[in-house]
Order: structure tokens, then C-alpha cells, then sequence
């Protein structure tokens, strides 16, 4: 009898053991959980990645189908060096995929979660997608140089790189985020573009986004509020006080220490339509 007493108790002090390790993995998975969601980032937020993403793709433009005659500068070297290790920084080695931009399009149909450094001339697939883009920012080209032309108010903005002794001092760039649907398996795919008006601007965007991995919601209700696959788009003065220039720079994680980025536009797309439409 006593025997049939302790084997019954071991019964029961097994089965409570056991629903205590359920409810311990329960609760650590809730508290995972909010863990998670409490260090999402202004970039998780923005650019729509995660940090459970399996993929993020990073792409570049050094020589797009119209700019044969263009040679690589600095400046764009270093933003994609900086964009490839904030990428590094954030995510797992192995979750971080390099394209070519001639890969980019041939798989664009594809590629989830892509993040697209400098501008429509270099970069044919920021070309590509900023043609798409519900928010009517341009780039165009004037007397040789890049020009940003903002056509969301009634009289278009235009913006230009300030130059001293033909180095870029002021210069103005888009982060623009968005997503698209592929006819082939009709799911979502979200994209970032980081690109300036000169080098210099495309160090600033990519600057930008590498800032916003390292701040919180809390600090920019615009990035919070944005819906699930709504496109946005942030417009940014970029100005070097460096002795030397933007040529100097380098490409760590608080450098240069002489850049200054302002935001002079945030636009959305349901904020557009009412604009646009008034």
C-alpha cells in the first residue's frame, strides 16, 4: 500500500514538473517576444526587415545602362561598404546577400527584402523603382550634374549640389521604402532605396539608415505610424564641414563626425493622395 502511495505521488510531482516546464517555455517565448518587439529599430520599422528576416538583399550601381562614360567615386564605394556593414551589424553573416545590379534585375521578380544604394543613373534598379513609385520624386539631369525635383507641391522643388573647388559640400538624397507585388506568386516584396544627388548624398542616406538602426520607435512618430507596405519617402540635406572634403572620409559607424542631415520632407503615400487629389 505504501508502495502504491509513492509510486502515485511520483506520478503527480512527474505530471506538475512537466506542466512547469511547459509554462517556464511558454512564458519564455512571451517574454522573447517582447523582447523582440521592444528592440525593433527605426530601420526594422521603416525598411520592413525584421530581425527574423531570412534574407535582406543589398545591391549597388557603379555603372547602370546609361552611365557608360561614368567612372566609380568615393563616396559611393564607402556608402555601400557602410550600407553592407550596418547589414552585418544587424542581421546574421548569413542572412546578408550582395547582388550585382545586373543580378538584381534579372531576379527581380524574386528578390524579397532589398535594399538599393545610389541613384537612377548608376543604379538601374533604383531607376526602376522610382519610376514605379506612387510618390512623384525625380531625378533629373541638368547641365551634367543630378538634380532632385520634388513635384508633391504645386510649385516643384528643385535641389542641387553645392560645390566648393568641385568638391560636394551640400547635397541632397531620398530613403525611400516601399513594396511590390510579383504576378508570378502574388506576395509582397519590400525594398529600400538610399540615393543621393552626388556621392555625397548617397553617404548621407545610407548614414541616415544606419542611424536609424541604432535609435527606437519612440523617437520618430513618422517611421512608427507608417502601415504595413505603405511607401514613404524621406528627403535629406547633407552637408560636409570636413578640412578636406567628402573625399577624405571613411566608412566606420560614427564617421565622419563632420556630416550634418537634415530632413526636409517625410511623405507617405496615404498622405499624398490627399494632396494630391486637393
Amino acid at each position: 500500500m505504501v508502495a502504491m502511495d509513492e509510486f502515485g505521488s511520483d506520478i503527480v510531482i512527474s505530471i506538475l514538473s512537466s506542466a512547469l516546464w511547459v509554462l517556464g517555455g511558454v512564458l519564455l517565448v512571451k517574454l522573447y517576444s517582447v523582447y523582440i518587439t521592444r528592440r525593433e529599430t527605426l530601420f526594422n520599422r521603416f525598411a520592413q526587415m525584421p530581425h527574423g528576416v531570412k534574407l535582406v538583399n543589398l545591391t549597388y550601381g557603379l555603372i547602370g545602362t546609361e552611365a557608360n562614360a561614368r567612372t566609380a567615386e568615393e563616396g559611393d564605394v564607402s556608402a555601400i561598404c557602410s550600407a553592407l556593414s550596418m547589414l552585418l551589424d544587424r542581421f546574421d553573416t548569413k542572412k546578408v546577400s550582395v547582388l550585382s545590379p545586373m543580378v538584381a534585375l534579372s531576379e527581380f521578380g524574386t528578390v524579397d527584402n532589398l535594399i538599393s544604394v545610389s541613384g537612377p543613373v548608376w543604379n538601374p534598379i533604383t531607376h526602376t523603382l522610382l519610376d514605379a513609385s506612387p510618390i512623384p520624386v525625380s531625378f533629373k539631369e541638368d547641365g551634367g550634374d543630378d538634380v532632385l525635383i520634388d513635384h508633391v507641391h504645386v510649385s516643384p522643388k528643385i535641389y542641387k549640389t553645392r560645390r566648393e573647388s568641385n568638391i560636394p559640400r551640400e547635397c541632397y538624397a531620398l530613403v525611400y521604402r516601399g513594396s511590390w507585388e510579383t504576378s508570378a506568386d502574388e506576395k509582397k516584396r519590400n525594398f529600400v532605396v538610399a540615393a543621393g544627388i552626388s556621392s555625397l548624398g548617397t553617404y548621407g542616406a545610407v548614414t541616415w539608415l544606419r542611424k536609424c538602426s541604432t535609435q527606437r520607435l519612440k523617437n520618430n512618430p513618422f517611421i512608427k505610424g507608417l502601415k504595413k507596405d505603405e511607401h514613404a519617402m524621406v528627403i535629406l540635406r547633407v552637408r560636409d564641414n570636413s578640412p578636406a572634403g567628402f573625399q577624405a572620409y571613411s566608412a566606420g559607424p560614427n564617421n565622419p563626425g563632420f556630416l550634418t542631415i537634415d530632413t526636409l520632407a517625410q511623405y507617405r503615400t496615404s498622405d499624398i493622395k490627399l494632396k494630391l487629389g486637393g
